[in-house]
């Protein structure tokens, strides 16, 4: 089974990383948020998760994961982090970033 991981969008807006997949949050009642692909506007896939972070339904895609896609987004926000925290210069933050990327 899959962890449920959050990541932020270039908008600021609130990603969930599941099944190597980026979803966008698509409707929110009481009891659960409805997370719909991201990748592929044709694309079926969805997660339902409660409140609590547990996935209550998993719709699959129909398309491949980009788990590249998915390295590269987690990179640019923590470099983001990074230069907001601290005053290193760019090359540093640049430096720092490139260093956490795996190779694979």
């Amino acid at each position: 089974m899959s962890v449920l991981q959050y990541i932020t969008s270039q908008r600021g807006k609130k990603l969930l990383v599941y099944n190597n997949y980026i979803h966008r949050q698509d409707r929110r009642d009481e009891n659960k948020i409805i997370w719909r692909c991201n990748g592929n506007q044709k694309c079926s896939g969805r997660v339902h998760v409660s409140e609590n972070d547990i996935v209550l339904k998993y719709v699959d895609h129909s398309h491949l994961s980009d788990v590249a896609k998915i390295q590269a987004k987690k990179t640019v926000e923590g470099m983001k982090t990074l230069a907001k925290e601290n005053s290193l210069t760019t090359r540093a933050i640049l430096g720092e970033g490139s260093s956490q990327v795996i190779i694979q």
